[in-house]
């Protein structure tokens, strides 16, 4: 009989333990933040694109103080972005993304030329307590074209299970 209970039991405690990561519930929340950033390197892909990379850091919303890598193939023509953004969080955690979208050239008063606009983020994961993350956001940008330099402001959804 005693038996008969154990084996009842472990089976019980198997099948939780197993089950849980399908009673896990995702929770989608803001994300919010701000960045400022610099574009540290432009290699030439062909005639009309480069691969730049962009380094940032700033605050947001799930991720507290993060820096933030962005290779990602730009337009010379259109001023389109293609690419990805892996985030790290204060604690070490990543978001993983993809960025999709195109800049625009305004020019001020003085003739000096920024590229401005918002491009769109693709959550498509990351480590940690973002293991299987989704979500998207918009990455706002205004890029001085003098300086490589840039500030941009995050606003969108990120989904993670709990």
């Amino acid at each position: 009989m005693k038996r008969a209970i154990a084996s009842v039991a472990i089976s019980f405690a198997l099948s939780v333990l197993y089950a849980s990561p399908l009673l896990a519930k995702e929770v989608c929340t803001p994300f919010k933040g701000s960045s400022e950033n610099q574009a540290v390197s432009a290699v030439p892909i062909d005639a009309t694109h480069v691969l730049v990379t962009t380094v940032g850091e700033g605050n947001a919303t799930h991720l507290g103080h993060f820096t933030f890598v962005s290779p990602h193939a730009s337009g010379l023509l259109d001023f389109s972005i293609n690419g990805t953004q892996d985030f790290t969080a204060a604690n070490g955690d990543h978001v993983f993304a993809e960025l999709h979208g195109a800049l625009a050239p305004v020019v001020d008063s003085s003739g000096h030329v920024f590229l401005v606009g918002t491009v769109t983020g693709t959550i498509t994961g990351g480590t940690g307590r973002f293991a299987g993350a989704t979500g998207s956001y918009d990455f706002t940008i205004t890029f001085d074209t003098a300086t490589a330099h840039s500030f941009s402001e995050i606003n969108g959804t990120i989904c993670v299970n709990h």
